[in-house]
């Protein structure tokens, strides 16, 4: 598989196409999808980011955000701050080893 057609891949839930499907013939793992998230610095006191998250997850759970987003294929789930730092180490494994079997390489 080419670059362009892993990105093809990638970007293929936005455009109506069964991303699982596409990401699966580069070997992604089921579930594996793309993320938008909130971080904070390091040290960052519990009480805000157990305030920001509060907030996060209200937002995440609204009918009218979810009707914002799901005609941009969009689906809005909420992660706590635990739930959501035990992930990103696994998504970045998976993409680490795609990476490597594909042969993809940074450019300009």
């Amino acid at each position: 598989m080419t670059d362009a057609e892993f990105a093809l891949a990638c970007m293929a839930k936005g455009k109506g196409e069964d991303a699982s499907a596409l990401m699966a013939e580069v070997g992604a793992p089921s579930g594996t999808e793309t993320w938008f998230g909130v971080l904070a610095p390091a040290g960052t006191p519990a009480e805000v980011v157990d305030k920001v998250s509060a907030v996060m997850e209200r937002v995440a759970r609204a009918p009218d955000f979810a009707a914002t987003m799901l005609p941009l294929s969009m689906y809005p789930l909420y992660m706590g701050p635990r739930e959501f730092a035990d992930r990103i180490p696994r998504d970045i494994a998976i993409y680490r080893d795609i990476i490597r079997r594909t042969g993809i390489q940074a450019s300009d």
